[in-house]
């Protein structure tokens, strides 16, 4: 795909993201302070903090989907990468926030103080979150798929995460309303869950950009794929010395392989060249390859 048709897919997606997110933090957060509902106070911040993450995946999309240049013969994907893990880093923040918030909360309440009951509002708010929310993480998962885009599939779970984080919002209203008032602490416990489901993400979003940064190989299943593909090709003998890398959205391969001594030069290339087509074929074109061809009996 073109690098400006895949940043212009990407970027409208994430101005829908923004505009939705904009929204929600203002009325959840509004509602919330009115309508007694620490939950709802917690899942604004979470959205604020999706908020943040589309603008840190705009700033990477835009660098990240430039073409190579003499400067960048691999392209621009570690800035792609780079978004992600500071992504990762603001959830952190967010998640310690809210837990702490809901910790103070359920102190207060075991401790016999009284915490406020959470309105109706705050309920029917939580509900149009996840509409909301639900609708623009299949879009832009779609959209992320579509364009091969790590980076918007990352920020396409962010808005899943924060439409589970409203069903909980809801369920600790629900049962704050209907059940006895002793029963008033399951507003602030949604919240707490929530935090947890808040930092179980960022860690796996900084852990993944990390491994990328340091140049991780791809797993072990996925280089025995690779193997695979390679040795179907006709011609091509034991394939070795196999490395691979992940650059943004792109799959960077290094591989040996030997073909019979005596084969012409031109048919030597012609083998490599299959190879390069049929991992392409696997990587819808997102791949940057160098194959070394060595003699063999």
């Amino acid at each position: 795909m073109h690098e400006n048709i895949y940043f212009k897919e990407a970027k409208k997606v994430t101005f829908i993201g923004i505009l939705i997110n904009i929204f929600l933090v203002v009325i959840k957060l509004v509602v919330g302070i009115f309508g007694k509902s620490s939950a709802l106070i917690a899942d604004a911040i979470h959205s604020f903090s999706d908020l943040s993450s589309d603008i840190i995946v705009l700033w990477g999309l835009k660098f990240g989907s430039k073409p190579s240049d003499e400067k960048h013969r691999y392209g621009h994907g570690k800035y792609e990468t780079f978004a992600n893990f500071i992504l990762g880093v603001f959830l952190v923040f967010a998640g310690a926030e809210i837990f702490y918030m809901s910790i103070k909360k359920l102190i207060l309440f075991f401790k016999r103080s009284s915490i406020p009951t959470p309105g109706w509002i705050a309920f029917f708010v939580a509900f149009v979150s996840v509409v909301f929310k639900g609708i623009i993480y299949l879009y832009t998962v779609k959209v992320g798929k579509r364009i091969k885009s790590n980076l918007l599939i990352s920020n396409a779970y962010h808005h899943l995460s924060d439409s589970v984080s409203s069903v909980g919002v809801m369920i600790g209203i629900l049962g704050a309303k209907i059940l006895p008032s002793n029963w008033v602490f399951l507003d602030p416990l949604a919240a707490l869950i929530l935090s947890v489901l808040i930092l179980k993400v960022a860690i796996k979003i900084i852990k993944e950009s990390f491994d990328e940064l340091v140049e991780k190989s791809l797993d072990e299943k996925e280089e025995e794929k690779i193997i695979g593909i390679i040795s179907s090709v006709d011609g091509v003998f034991d394939p070795h010395k196999l490395r691979t890398r992940k650059i943004g959205n792109w799959v960077a391969i290094d591989v040996h392989i030997r073909v019979k001594r005596g084969l012409s030069i031109e048919k030597a290339h012609e083998i490599s060249t299959v190879v390069e087509n049929e991992l392409r074929e696997r990587y819808r074109e997102n791949i940057i390859t160098n194959i070394h061809i060595e003699p063999c009996e």
